[in-house]
């Protein structure tokens, strides 16, 4: 998964996040293809995770700060994605499921859709306000 400039949505903190999410889910994907074992593999999940909770929180917070409009459907969005992967992790945590590729894809997919589309839109409301 590879930024590209068509990705960025305007917000130079938001797409500096969403560059380091692509970067550590193809982290994830390459733990994963390395066969580096269990350990590295929790490394990058863990470091993953985290970092999704902490771009959610400050992206939610400028969402908050500028009034978006979407607000509330955005903070679903983004909880439905924490459940979800959450689950994932959790089934894997205990042994009943192993970590592979389609969790990658789910990842990679979610990410590419999120940020070309709801997130789009708090780019384009965050220059109409700062035009308007």
């Amino acid at each position: 998964m590879t930024w590209q400039q068509q990705y960025a949505i305007g917000v130079e903190l938001v797409d500096g996040h969403h560059q380091r999410l692509f970067d550590l889910v193809n982290g994830l994907h390459d733990a994963l293809v390395a066969g580096g074992g269990r350990v590295a593999v929790d490394a990058a999940l863990k470091e993953l995770v985290d970092y999704t909770v902490y771009h959610f929180e400050a992206e939610e917070a400028l969402m908050a700060s500028v009034g978006y409009p979407e607000l509330e459907a955005h903070k679903r969005q983004h909880q439905a994605l924490l459940e979800e992967t959450q689950a994932m992790v959790e089934r894997y945590r205990r042994g009943e499921a192993e970590l592979s590729m389609p969790l990658v894809h789910f990842l990679k997919d979610w990410l590419y859709r999120h940020t070309t589309t709801s997130d789009r839109k708090i780019g384009q409301f965050i220059r109409r306000s700062a035009a308007g």
